[in-house]
């Protein structure tokens, strides 16, 4: 039924209809002409000036030619509207002159003398022209104009009759959901933004395009998402848009409508195209099953990251975002339905009576590899049948608009597990449910091979045959189906004996049976999934392996991240802590997960992985994070729990809990299914996180007891103690003290006083203690502080003692002198009341013997010290290390203070250099190393002067002088030290030649590693300005560099060897046969075995890292002679040695090095005539194997696919087809590359889109 007149004149009448009445107008032009049109509508019709004006170029039957104004009213009394809306434009009709313009008067009521007004208006002769539009008028109007009456029809109350315009087909589609679709949600993400593809269809010719998606429905809200979401610009375009849903009305939509863009939503859809003859663009929607029909716009897969970001603009929660742009990736259907406000009316086809069937065992494992021979085995288990048969109807299904399975690569897995889940569940019978039961007791029951191996060889499991029969991906989602089961256990239509909820506990439990490391191994990356299945049972099989092993429990046996294992698989235990992690979100379970995982701590051996049970404990108990769905009283009674059953671990756990300056938390593993915490993004208030921190300083508190260090412990935190705790603390510092022996006692008051010297020192930081707090301590202090000055100050020559006093960092001297002066005070008060002895007891108490050093230099510095005697000095160096370390303290200090006349003398008069050769030497090393030094050093005998060369430290040795630099240099080398040489010459301005550095380096490599270590980076330093000096014998320096070739790592070639081997054929063909030596017969020891493997080792890595081509010039260009004599004379050299095949091989990867030509082609011209005259298939593979290995590692995004290698593959293709005329085997070559970069990106792809689709 189409709009009629008297439908206008009942709509006039409503308030929607003057605000609307523009709008339908304008739509109308825009759908019926070409015209240029402004015109108001809505809350703008109340703006002063015209309603309308409009341009048009062409004559047509319902808008003047040429420029008109349009006037427009709802109102009853017609005639009055438009006599006032006349006068009023023609007193004042703004920008428009009126003789060249035509009035137009719009009315949705009948005006029957309507032509008369007009006739009057037009004998004035005022306006070019004057024209009434009226009900009638409209409804003719209307009739050639479909997609306008389309939108029209339910403002007016009417039926659509199977036609909706672009707006109303995006209301109906995206209002079902909660929150409602936005465009940008169905237009997000798509490879190739066919929008683009679509608006310039729609702005050229009439034309029938296919627009394919996953369902004929989503294609075409993809359309009118598009249309919407152009906003202005498209607005002629949505106005000559209708979508058509039934038959019966496309050929009125046809023939009435004019330059129309036409949707058909119909099945039968033959004759549709015909309307491109007519002036229509027809848009037509296809789904899976319209494969075979041709389409110009594809809608492949919307990427997930885009997909997100529409979701957050919904201001869905974070975690919900994730999760429903994982769903939305795989199908735009399952995500409407999940948003919908009633899910099941939006039943898709694949969920009807009867077709449930073939879905069961693919609902039940989840996903799987179709290329897995295992994996086909559990389908077929689950289905009760050959897979062959699960297949077929699994490849049918696949193929259905809105599928309920995909396939990525060998990869099959549902569209929604949710859905099918939710539509599916309710035919199971028993018989599937015991199928299920076994099948996933026999995949996840399986133990991992690589179990067997050591862990050195874990990381190599793939390859030694040592995998599991099942695919990553089926069981991890057999697991997941566990834990999909029990979490809607209580909203399943079940109509079985047992609750979903019971068979699943009685699965797991069967599952975490066996006391055994390896099965729990086995199973570790599913264990996250079994916790949020069967928390009870899964928490009681914890705390019975807990309980019962201990310390050889088999949970121990999960820890098998050893420090020294940089790569391979991760540690078993970290799956354990996430599967703990995951139950703590739930307040029912915070504790019992609590107390496993403190459990846990204890049995921890460490490792390198930074995932351990204190740190998931910290993350879960952290007051500012929310990782618990427990509120900050369920936190503190759990923390009571660990306080009474695992106080070592509560103890730093509470310590941790508290804020620092800049902290940071790692969120923890969340639950799949269940909603412990789900959505629940918002930020800790306030106040619940400071009754946590008062909660947690007052159990501190409870729990320091009698012991001084968690005394102290608490100091660090006293910004979080109230005036009243803080009294409290003292206190029990006080009495902790009283009970504890006298070396702990002393821990705590130097702990104590520290404390408060870092206070005073620091006293702007925002830490800070001040005032009558930081008072209360200092007296404490005070009243702790030991009577005997040993003791009292033992600190002053500590690590970095503290003085209490303010200091700017410009005063750093003035603090030092300071330091001393304090401790000249200390060692005054010792020396007066306990003499020396007093001073070797200080030396007993001191950490660390070379602190000795600072106390003689205090000694040295005091008047009154009985140091002249040199008795007393050779009495303390028969006390050890300590007591010589103090004297030599002694002898550096009088250096400065009574200078070195007077310090040479005293040695010399003492008899000190008459002690062991040790003590000598180590006095002669406190003197200043230079000549005069050197020249005492010589008076001593020779032990003596071996000794001291052997330890004086060539950044000792005064540089300013070039004769003292050489004479240490000499003495480093008599004395057998040539990397203390090295050092030397490589520091100073010390002129060696390019012979003498040789053979310096060759005394090092005789030295063995003991020269060379810690040097690497200087000696390369060295050879490559070597390879540069003209003085330098090309032949010795490439020799020297072949000994120092592992130092490269081979990361890239010497260039003295280099050079050698690029100008050398038969150097680089003697090289080739180092690297692959003949198999010799010998009877020598191993050790000559382990020479000939090291010299094959390095021969290949300097092969592997030669970059250039012979016969290269300085300029970049290649010689083409020089470079085909260099490779057949190699050759023939490798020939002679029986090594053709591998000669090529190692040519073959060497020319792959070569740079692209200035005129950009690869391999440049003299490259590709080698290669086609030698004509070598070996030579060929290898240049292709070594330019794939020259690309090294690449980095990308997860999701981003293999967009690098499809560039890589459409470069080598057209280089390809730029040389195969002239140079058809290295065409071939690149071809070749061209197919191994397809293939990569392939691969590259298939991880791409099973990331997204699997992302949570």
């Amino acid at each position: 039924m189409r709009i009629t007149g008297t439908d206008l004149v009942t709509w006039a009448g409503t308030v929607e209809a003057s605000h609307k009445l523009p709008e339908l107008v304008r739509r109308l032009i825009l759908a019926t002409s070409s015209a240029g049109i402004s015109m108001r509508a809505g809350e703008g019709t109340r703006l002063g000036g015209f309603d309308g004006a409009v341009v048009q170029p062409e004559s047509h039957s319902f808008i003047p030619e040429g420029a008109s104004i349009w006037e427009m009213g709802v109102t009853a009394d017609r005639r009055v509207k438009a006599e006032g809306d006349y006068a009023s434009r023609t007193a004042n009709p703004l920008t428009v002159v009126p003789i060249n313009t035509t009035f137009v008067f719009v009315t949705p009521r009948r005006w029957e003398d309507k032509d008369i007004w007009a006739e009057e208006k037009r004998a004035e002769g005022i306006w070019q022209d004057v024209r009434v539009i009226d009900a009638d008028d409209l409804e003719a109007w209307l009739s050639i104009a479909p997609p306008v009456e389309g939108w029209l029809a339910p403002l007016l109350g009417r039926p659509s009759n199977g036609i909706r315009s672009a707006e109303r087909f995006w209301k109906d589609w995206s209002g079902v959901t909660n929150p409602p679709l936005v465009p940008q949600i169905v237009l997000a993400g798509w490879n190739n933004d066919p929008t683009l593809a679509l608006r310039k269809i729609l702005q050229g010719p009439p034309t029938a395009v296919g627009v394919a998606g996953e369902s004929r429905e989503v294609a075409a809200a993809f359309i009118a998402a598009a249309l919407v979401a152009w906003g202005e610009e498209s607005e002629s375009l949505r106005a000559r848009t209708l979508f058509v849903d039934d038959d019966r009305v496309w050929t009125s939509a046809v023939d009435h409508g004019r330059a129309s863009i036409l949707i058909p939503r119909f099945e039968q859809r033959e004759q549709v195209s015909a309307a491109v003859r007519q002036g229509h663009h027809i848009l037509i929607p296809l789904g899976r099953k319209d494969g075979a029909l041709r389409a110009q716009i594809h809608l492949d897969r919307q990427q997930r990251r885009e997909l997100r970001a529409a979701l957050t603009d919904l201001q869905l929660p974070g975690e919900r975002a994730e999760a429903l742009a994982t769903i939305g990736r795989r199908s735009l259907l399952s995500l409407r339905r999940r948003l919908a406000y009633v899910p099941a009316v939006h039943r898709p086809a694949w969920a009807q009576a009867g077709a449930t069937v073939a879905l069961i065992a693919p609902t039940l494992a989840g996903a799987w590899n179709g290329d897995e021979p295992g994996d086909q085995d559990v389908l077929a288990r689950l289905a009760g049948r050959a897979y062959a048969d699960v297949e077929r109807d699994v490849v049918r299904l696949a193929t259905e608009d809105d599928p309920p399975l995909r396939r990525v690569g060998r990869t099959w897995m549902l569209t929604s597990k949710e859905d099918a889940w939710a539509l599916l569940v309710p035919t199971l019978t028993e018989d599937d449910i015991e199928r299920f039961r076994t099948t996933t007791l026999a995949v996840l029951g399986t133990l991992d091979p690589a179990l067997a191996l050591s862990q050195e060889q874990r990381p190599l499991a793939s390859f030694l045959g040592k995998t599991m029969p099942y695919s990553g991906f089926l069981r991890e989602e057999l697991a997941d189906s566990l834990t999909l089961m029990a979490a809607r256990s209580d909203e399943t239509n079940w109509h079985l004996a047992r609750t979903p909820q019971g068979v699943v506990n009685d699965i797991v439990r069967q599952l975490l049976a066996p006391q055994d490391s390896a099965a729990w191994a086995s199973m570790a990356w599913v264990l996250p999934n079994l916790a949020e299945a069967a928390p009870e049972v899964f928490l009681e099989a914890v705390e019975r392996q807990l309980h019962e092993g201990g310390d050889a429990s088999v949970l121990h046996d999960l820890f098998q991240d050893k420090q020294n294992q940089i790569f391979g698989p991760s540690s078993p235990h970290t799956a354990l802590l996430w599967a703990l992690e995951l139950l703590a979100w739930s307040p029912v379970y915070l504790t019992r997960s609590a107390l496993a995982l403190a459990r846990l701590a204890r049995i921890d051996p460490g490792g390198r992985l930074t995932n351990r049970p204190q740190a998931s404990l910290r993350e879960i108990f952290v007051a500012w994070s929310r990782n618990t769905g427990a509120d900050a009283e369920n936190k503190l009674r759990a923390l009571d729990a660990l306080r009474h059953q695992t106080p070592e671990v509560a103890w730093p756990l509470m310590l941790s809990l508290l804020p620092v300056g800049s902290d940071h938390s790692t969120p923890t593993h969340r639950p799949n299914w269940r909603d412990w915490g789900q959505d629940d993004d918002r930020e800790v208030p306030l106040e619940e996180r400071q009754t946590l921190w008062q909660g947690v300083v007052e159990r501190l508190l409870d729990d320091v007891q009698n012991d001084g260090q968690r005394a102290l412990n608490l100091l660090e935190v006293h910004g979080y103690l109230d005036e009243q705790q803080q009294d409290r603390l003292n206190a029990q510092l006080l009495h902790a003290v009283e009970l504890l022996d006298h070396a702990a006692a002393m821990r705590v008051w130097e702990g104590l006083r520290h404390f408060v010297a870092k206070q005073q020192e620091y006293p702007d930081a925002g830490w800070a203690m001040e005032g009558t707090r930081l008072q209360r301590l200092q007296a404490l202090a005070d009243q702790l502080r030991p009577a005997d000055p040993v003791l009292r100050h033992r600190w002053l020559f500590g690590h970095a003692p503290m003085l209490g006093v303010l200091w700017e960092p410009e005063e750093y001297g003035a603090r030092e002198e300071a330091l001393d002066q304090t401790r000249i005070g200390a060692l005054t008060e010792i020396l007066t009341g306990q003499g020396l002895p007093g001073i070797e007891r200080l030396l007993d108490m001191l950490d660390k013997s070379d602190v000795a050093f600072a106390v003689g230099h205090v000694l040295a510095r005091i008047p009154d010290a009985p140091l002249d005697d040199p008795d007393v000095l050779v009495a303390l160096i028969q006390r050890g290390e300590t007591g010589l370390l103090l004297v030599l303290g002694v002898v550096r200090t009088w250096l400065s203070t009574r200078g070195r006349e007077h310090t040479e003398t005293f040695l010399k008069s003492s008899g000190l250099f008459a002690g062991p050769d040790q003590q000598s030497a180590q006095l002669l090393l406190v003197l200043p190393t230079d000549e005069r030094t050197w020249a005492l050093v010589a008076q001593q005998k020779a032990e003596v002067e071996q000794l001291y060369w052997q330890q004086v430290q060539p950044y000792a040795v005064d540089r300013q002088a070039a004769g003292h630099v050489r004479t240490a240099f000499n003495q480093f080398l008599v004395h057998a030290r040539p990397g203390a040489a090295f050092d030397l010459a490589e520091a100073t301005p010390l002129s060696l030649t390019g012979e003498e550095w040789i053979s310096l380096l060759l005394r090092m490599v005789a030295e063995g590693n003991e020269a060379i270590q810690n040097r690497s980076y200087q000696i390369l330093k060295v050879l490559e300005r070597l390879s540069d000096q003209s003085d330098v014998d090309e032949v010795a320096l490439s020799q020297l560099t072949w000994l120092y070739l592992p130092l490269y790592h081979f990361r890239s070639a010497p260039r003295a060897l280099t050079r050698v081997l690029l100008s050398n054929p038969a150097e680089y063909a003697d090289m080739v046969a180092r690297a692959y030596p003949k198999e010799e017969a010998d009877e020598e020891s191993d050790t000559r075995d382990g020479q000939r493997q090291a010299e094959r080792e390095r021969a290949f890595g300097l092969l592997q890292s030669l970059r250039g081509i012979p016969g290269s010039t300085e300029d970049g260009q290649i010689d083409a002679s020089a470079l085909r004599q260099w490779v057949l004379g190699a050759r023939e050299r490798l020939q002679a040695l029986d090594l053709t095949r591998i000669g090529d091989s190692s040519i073959g990867q060497l020319l792959a090095t070569a740079s692209q030509a200035p005129d950009g082609q690869w391999p440049p011209a003299p490259v590709c005539d080698v290669i086609e005259e030698v004509a070598s298939e070996t030579l060929e593979e290898n240049l292709r194997v070594g330019r794939l290995n020259l690309r090294g590692v690449t980095s990308r995004n997860l999701d981003s696919g293999g967009q690098q290698e499809h560039e890589l593959v459409a470069l080598y293709t057209q280089r390809a087809q730029t040389l195969e005329g002239r140079w058809p085997r290295t065409s071939s070559v690149l071809r070749a590359l061209a197919q191994h970069y397809l293939a990569e990106a392939g691969s590259h792809d298939e991880r791409a889109e099973l990331t997204q689709d699997r992302w949570r």
